[in-house]
């Protein structure tokens, strides 16, 4: 046992953040206040699965306080990549299983933004959203992960061939054997509920430019702040070696 083990495992370990949420000291993401700072809104996708034929956003545009409104092909003028990375280990994923930043073609499920609006505060921003007009054609959704594996379902995304997400065998030494041998063998389905995080705020960020500096500065609530700064430094084409430059908290 090491020195870092010796000191944490098997010891009761004393809380440091408990003493500012007691009294009412926690700092949040809304109680971060930055001048002249703008607030973030996104028109979301009302079906389950649709085409998106058109989008208007000109009448958006023209609200007093708005001060941008982004598509995905807005986006990608300082993006590397139009999708996000999921938490899966390299290679094992197709690229189209990522999540698009912003939906431009096709939505996949309720709520996925499609639309990003950038204003004074965030009431500006929520009364814009409702005057951009999507257009969608709705199409037929699989709601049912079991019957999306049945040959005659529908497809989940018009940009794949198959429902199946991905295939793997997790198993661990000669599991034919063990199982050969074995007095009783009992097969069963289980059904488990998604899971779903619970913060004690919703997901938020706050960015704000360093010019002096030359950095960026993001407090976002996350529980992976190491890699939320090396992905957003991977999506804007940051080099490694300025990987510094960006503080997540």
């Amino acid at each position: 046992m090491n020195a870092i083990q010796a000191r944490y495992l098997g010891r009761r370990t004393k809380r440091i953040e408990d003493p500012d949420l007691l009294v009412g000291k926690g700092k949040y993401i809304d109680d971060i206040k930055i001048p002249g700072m703008m607030h973030a809104y996104f028109v979301r996708s009302e079906y389950a699965h649709a085409r998106i034929c058109s989008v208007d956003t000109s009448l958006a545009r023209k609200l007093p306080g708005v001060e941008a409104i982004y598509t995905l092909s807005d986006l990608m003028q300082v993006l590397r990549f139009d999708r996000l990375p999921l938490a899966f280990p390299p290679g094992k994923l197709s690229k189209i299983a990522m999540p698009k930043i912003l939906a431009s073609d096709e939505v996949l499920y309720v709520g996925e933004p499609i639309v990003l609006i950038i204003a004074s505060d965030r009431y500006i921003a929520e009364d814009a959203a409702e005057l951009v007009v999507v257009d969608y054609e709705e199409l037929t959704a699989v709601v049912d992960p079991r019957k999306g594996l049945k040959s005659e379902s529908c497809l989940a995304s018009s940009r794949t061939k198959s429902n199946t997400f991905i295939s793997m065998m997790v198993g661990f030494g000669d599991c034919d054997e063990e199982f050969g041998r074995a007095d009783n063998i009992l097969s069963e389905e289980f059904y488990q509920h998604r899971g779903v995080p619970n913060p004690m705020e919703p997901r938020g960020l706050v960015a704000t430019v360093n010019p002096g500096k030359e950095s960026l500065s993001i407090w976002a609530s996350s529980q992976l702040t190491h890699e939320l700064r090396n992905t957003i430094c991977e999506m804007l084409n940051f080099l490694p070696e300025t990987f510094g430059l960006l503080r997540v908290t």
